[in-house]
């Protein structure tokens, strides 16, 4: 999770904003675009994989927590 966590927070640093929707591929060079549209995609993947992992976590720790009462 913390690689996750890391990745975006990169990404978020690199193009100077919170999610890969708020980036205009348009204000880079042509040369970097394909670069470009590749982190995007990474960076909105990352973004989704963390979310099912804290699906994940908080389903288990009601779960836990209901076994327990």
């Amino acid at each position: 999770m913390s690689e996750l966590i890391d990745r975006i927070e990169a990404y978020r640093e690199e193009y100077a904003t919170d999610s890969p929707a708020e980036v205009d591929v348009l204000a880079f060079d042509a040369a970097r675009v394909d670069e470009v549209y590749a982190d995007l995609g990474d960076w909105a993947t990352a973004i989704e994989e963390r979310q099912l992992h804290e699906r994940v976590r908080r389903k288990a720790a009601r779960s836990t927590a209901s076994s327990h009462t």
